[in-house]
């Protein structure tokens, strides 16, 4: 295992001993579950035909909020009805809507600048009515 400096190819970066050597303290003493990092990029079988494609509008991934609240937009789109969508900051749910019919329409929610933190996670949770799930997230700093 190794910092991010030389899986960026950073390894002639001044600042590569310092990462490298905080990273090779830490396995000294810590183990890690490799098995976590394993993924298989395969497509996901529907076999109904359907899916569920989300698209944030805003605000921008990586953007700064301001105002005294951040407008949360997704466009959505889905060959069967969806049954229902939750939308997430940092981990809690702070708005979830029912039933909405198949086809293409935009969710929005608003989320008031005192409840982000300086650095914050916004998922959104779409199921459509046969139980396909899909997620987008996007973060944004304060």
């Amino acid at each position: 295992m190794h910092s991010i400096l030389y899986h960026i190819g950073r390894r002639d970066s001044p600042q590569y001993p310092n990462w490298e050597t905080g990273v090779q303290n830490w396995l000294q003493f810590n183990t890690v579950d490799r098995n976590r990092f394993d993924f298989v990029d395969e497509p996901i079988s529907d076999s109904g035909g359907g899916g569920i494609n989300i698209d944030a509008l805003s605000p921008a991934n990586g953007s700064f909020a301001g105002g005294d609240s951040v407008s949360v937009r997704f466009k959505i789109s889905s060959k069967r009805d969806v049954s229902h969508i939750e939308l997430f900051l940092n981990g809690n749910l702070i708005d979830e809507v029912g039933k909405k019919s198949s086809g293409e329409f935009t969710y929005s929610s608003d989320v008031e600048t005192s409840q982000l933190d300086l650095q914050n996670l916004i998922t959104i949770h779409v199921t459509d009515d046969e139980g396909l799930r899909q997620e987008e997230e996007i973060i944004v700093y304060k």
